[in-house]
């Protein structure tokens, strides 16, 4: 999975996140990290949002999609001719 991963001491949470937090290009480094140790070319992946805080990851994999997008992510998908869904 590609989350914001928490520190952890003697099985217990520590409350310290593991840099870096699974947010705009931190998201794109979770998801080099899991595609290497897994096998995953994101060239040929498809990532799902409706943020435009996950352009980066949008950039980086081959099939970006925008799902009930923010309105500049709306407008960059147009732009770019990126596909967009409607998820009610």
């Amino acid at each position: 999975y590609v989350c914001t991963h928490v520190r952890s001491a003697g099985g217990r949470l520590t409350g310290e996140l593991e840099p870096p937090a699974c947010f705009g290009q931190g998201k794109v480094v979770w998801a080099e990290r899991f595609a290497a140790e897994h096998g995953v070319d994101l060239a040929r992946s498809f990532f799902y949002t409706d943020s435009i805080s996950d352009l980066p990851l949008l950039e980086r994999v081959g099939h970006p999609v925008a799902v009930n997008p923010d309105p500049r992510l709306r407008r960059l998908a147009q732009r770019r001719g990126w596909p967009m869904e409607r998820f009610y």
